[in-house]
Protein backbone atom coordinates (compact mmCIF):
# COMPACT_ATOMS: atom_id res chain seq x y z
CA UNK A 1 0.00 0.00 0.00
CA UNK A 2 1.10 3.46 -0.27
CA UNK A 3 1.22 4.06 3.21
CA UNK A 4 3.75 1.29 3.69
CA UNK A 5 5.43 2.17 1.29
CA UNK A 6 5.79 6.02 2.69
CA UNK A 7 6.60 4.52 6.13
CA UNK A 8 9.70 2.71 4.47
CA UNK A 9 11.00 5.91 2.79
CA UNK A 10 11.00 7.78 5.72
CA UNK A 11 12.44 5.04 8.13
CA UNK A 12 14.89 4.21 5.24
CA UNK A 13 15.48 8.31 5.18
CA UNK A 14 15.89 8.63 9.08
CA UNK A 15 18.18 6.11 8.41
CA UNK A 16 20.55 7.83 5.48
CA UNK A 17 20.67 10.73 7.75
CA UNK A 18 21.60 8.88 10.97
CA UNK A 19 24.18 7.49 8.81
CA UNK A 20 25.08 11.21 7.48
CA UNK A 21 25.36 12.44 10.77
CA UNK A 22 27.76 9.36 12.02
CA UNK A 23 29.89 10.12 9.17
CA UNK A 24 30.19 13.49 9.45
CA UNK A 25 31.02 12.89 13.26
CA UNK A 26 33.55 10.65 12.54
CA UNK A 27 34.93 12.58 9.82
CA UNK A 28 35.71 15.96 12.51
CA UNK A 29 37.05 12.80 15.06
CA UNK A 30 39.56 12.29 12.47
CA UNK A 31 40.39 16.13 11.09
CA UNK A 32 40.82 16.68 15.09
CA UNK A 33 43.33 13.95 15.24
CA UNK A 34 45.20 14.64 12.25
CA UNK A 35 46.25 18.17 13.61
CA UNK A 36 48.61 18.73 10.17
CA UNK A 37 45.66 17.90 7.63
CA UNK A 38 47.91 15.42 5.49
CA UNK A 39 45.27 12.80 5.64
CA UNK A 40 47.41 10.18 8.10
CA UNK A 41 47.49 10.63 11.84
CA UNK A 42 51.08 10.27 13.47
CA UNK A 43 52.29 9.68 16.35
CA UNK A 44 52.84 13.13 17.53
CA UNK A 45 49.51 14.13 16.96
CA UNK A 46 47.77 10.44 18.68
CA UNK A 47 49.34 12.03 21.85
CA UNK A 48 48.78 15.56 21.24
CA UNK A 49 44.71 14.49 21.58
CA UNK A 50 45.30 12.05 24.27
CA UNK A 51 47.09 14.46 26.12
CA UNK A 52 45.02 17.04 25.63
CA UNK A 53 41.23 15.05 25.53
CA UNK A 54 42.12 12.41 28.37
CA UNK A 55 45.09 14.20 30.14
CA UNK A 56 44.98 14.42 33.75
CA UNK A 57 43.21 11.04 34.06
CA UNK A 58 45.23 8.07 35.61
CA UNK A 59 45.79 6.18 32.93
CA UNK A 60 47.03 8.82 30.93
CA UNK A 61 48.89 11.48 33.48
CA UNK A 62 52.54 11.00 32.15
CA UNK A 63 54.16 11.51 28.65
CA UNK A 64 55.35 7.95 28.93
CA UNK A 65 51.53 6.68 29.59
CA UNK A 66 50.47 8.69 27.01
CA UNK A 67 53.21 7.77 24.58
CA UNK A 68 52.46 4.26 24.76
CA UNK A 69 48.62 5.00 24.36
CA UNK A 70 49.38 7.00 21.35
CA UNK A 71 51.19 4.05 19.88
CA UNK A 72 49.11 1.36 20.96
CA UNK A 73 46.12 3.53 19.20
CA UNK A 74 48.35 3.60 16.03
CA UNK A 75 49.25 -0.32 16.36
CA UNK A 76 45.78 -1.69 16.42
CA UNK A 77 43.97 0.55 13.93
CA UNK A 78 46.43 0.93 11.06
CA UNK A 79 46.16 -1.71 8.66
CA UNK A 80 48.60 -3.78 7.14
CA UNK A 81 50.26 -0.81 5.09
CA UNK A 82 53.09 -0.79 7.31
CA UNK A 83 52.55 3.45 7.10
CA UNK A 84 52.30 3.43 11.05
CA UNK A 85 50.19 5.69 10.39
CA UNK A 86 46.23 6.08 10.05
CA UNK A 87 44.11 7.02 7.31
CA UNK A 88 40.61 8.14 7.69
CA UNK A 89 39.26 4.92 5.92
CA UNK A 90 41.11 2.65 8.14
CA UNK A 91 39.54 4.73 11.36
CA UNK A 92 35.98 4.18 9.75
CA UNK A 93 36.69 0.92 8.71
CA UNK A 94 37.40 0.26 12.86
CA UNK A 95 34.41 2.14 14.03
CA UNK A 96 31.92 0.22 11.60
CA UNK A 97 33.19 -3.16 12.53
CA UNK A 98 33.50 -1.96 16.57
CA UNK A 99 30.32 -2.93 18.14
CA UNK A 100 27.21 -4.11 17.35
CA UNK A 101 23.88 -2.93 19.64
CA UNK A 102 23.88 -5.75 21.48
CA UNK A 103 27.47 -5.34 23.07
CA UNK A 104 26.84 -1.81 23.17
CA UNK A 105 24.25 -2.11 25.61
CA UNK A 106 25.99 -4.84 27.56
CA UNK A 107 29.19 -2.63 27.46
CA UNK A 108 26.53 0.35 28.97
CA UNK A 109 25.17 -1.72 31.34
CA UNK A 110 28.08 -3.67 32.81
CA UNK A 111 30.95 -2.29 31.26
CA UNK A 112 30.57 1.13 32.28
CA UNK A 113 28.44 0.26 35.22
CA UNK A 114 25.19 2.34 33.53
CA UNK A 115 22.80 0.23 33.56
CA UNK A 116 20.02 2.58 34.04
CA UNK A 117 20.60 3.82 30.55
CA UNK A 118 21.38 0.95 28.75
CA UNK A 119 18.09 0.29 27.49
CA UNK A 120 17.80 3.91 25.97
CA UNK A 121 21.51 2.84 24.04
CA UNK A 122 19.43 -0.68 23.17
CA UNK A 123 16.12 0.92 22.10
CA UNK A 124 17.88 2.76 19.41
CA UNK A 125 20.19 0.34 18.22
CA UNK A 126 23.21 2.60 18.90
CA UNK A 127 26.57 1.06 17.49
CA UNK A 128 30.30 1.56 17.67
CA UNK A 129 29.61 3.76 14.81
CA UNK A 130 27.55 5.91 16.81
CA UNK A 131 30.15 7.21 19.37
CA UNK A 132 31.95 10.07 17.74
CA UNK A 133 28.32 11.42 17.06
CA UNK A 134 27.56 10.83 20.84
CA UNK A 135 31.25 12.01 21.91
CA UNK A 136 30.73 15.49 19.83
CA UNK A 137 29.76 18.94 20.95
CA UNK A 138 30.86 17.56 25.00
CA UNK A 139 27.85 14.30 24.49
CA UNK A 140 25.17 16.70 23.56
CA UNK A 141 23.22 14.09 22.18
CA UNK A 142 23.76 11.50 24.93
CA UNK A 143 21.70 13.84 26.76
CA UNK A 144 19.30 15.17 23.69
CA UNK A 145 18.76 11.81 22.43
CA UNK A 146 19.47 9.10 24.96
CA UNK A 147 18.35 10.34 28.36
CA UNK A 148 21.67 11.01 29.83
CA UNK A 149 20.68 13.80 31.72
CA UNK A 150 24.00 14.47 34.20
CA UNK A 151 26.26 16.35 33.23
CA UNK A 152 29.25 14.06 35.67
CA UNK A 153 27.60 11.03 34.11
CA UNK A 154 27.96 12.57 30.40
CA UNK A 155 31.48 13.43 30.97
CA UNK A 156 32.38 9.91 32.10
CA UNK A 157 30.62 8.57 28.50
CA UNK A 158 32.17 11.06 26.37
CA UNK A 159 35.59 9.65 28.20
CA UNK A 160 34.47 6.04 28.12
CA UNK A 161 33.46 6.80 24.37
CA UNK A 162 36.80 7.88 23.27
CA UNK A 163 38.47 5.36 24.95
CA UNK A 164 36.45 2.89 23.00
CA UNK A 165 37.02 4.59 19.87
CA UNK A 166 40.57 5.16 19.91
CA UNK A 167 41.66 1.64 22.09
CA UNK A 168 42.95 3.41 24.96
CA UNK A 169 43.19 1.76 28.01
CA UNK A 170 43.76 -1.62 29.18
CA UNK A 171 40.66 -4.09 28.21
CA UNK A 172 39.25 -6.00 31.70
CA UNK A 173 41.66 -8.90 32.48
CA UNK A 174 40.31 -11.79 33.51
CA UNK A 175 38.59 -12.36 37.45
CA UNK A 176 41.53 -13.89 39.28
CA UNK A 177 39.37 -15.33 42.33
CA UNK A 178 35.71 -16.01 41.59
CA UNK A 179 33.86 -17.49 44.56
CA UNK A 180 30.26 -18.63 45.40
CA UNK A 181 29.03 -16.97 48.73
Amino acid sequence: SADDDSASSSSSSCAAQADNANNKAASRLFDKLDANDDGQIEINEASSYIRQTMGNHKDFDTDKEVNEAAKRLLDSLDSNDEGGTVSESEMMQHLKGMLNPRDVEEWVRLGLRQPKHAPAFAQNAVTGMDFPYLAANGGAALSDELGVRSPLVRKQFVRALKRRMLRLGSPAGVPVRVSCA
